[in-house]
């Protein structure tokens, strides 16, 4: 008896997981729709790697005319205590951080880095804090 109420309770809990999952995609989606909306976004980079069985997704829109750079995050893995990832942009071969971010809780899928002023293109790598 036990272990069926355990098992009914983790069932519900794994349903209460993937529908919170799923309004996360769901929302995500309408706010990478509302950020392509606006015309003066003229660069996204999308990153995908694989992790735990999702890929994740890491889009970056930078905004040439007023040097605002957002990251839309989805299903990004957290890394343990002591590392983070750090944003890069790259011009002519140097490469410029854009500040450090975890993977975001669900209140904050988007998340505003430093500005920049030109770039060919984006990175992200995983630094160990000191």
């Amino acid at each position: 008896l036990f272990f069926y109420k355990k098992n009914e309770e983790l069932q519900a809990e794994l349903s209460n997981i993937n529908s919170n999952r799923d309004s996360l995609y769901q929302r995500s989606n309408m706010l990478e729709e509302e950020l392509l909306r606006d015309k003066s976004l003229v660069q996204k980079s999308d990153f995908r790697v694989p992790q735990n069985g999702l890929p994740a997704t890491i889009t970056v829109f930078w905004d040439s005319t007023s040097a605002n750079v957002y990251l839309l995050i989805k299903n990004l893995a957290v890394l343990p205590q002591g590392q983070r990832y750090e944003l890069w942009s790259v011009t002519n071969g140097k490469y410029k951080s854009m500040g450090l971010f975890d993977a975001p809780t669900e209140k904050n899928l988007i998340l505003k880095m430093n500005n920049v002023q030109s770039a060919d293109s984006f990175t992200i790598s995983i630094e160990t804090l000191r």
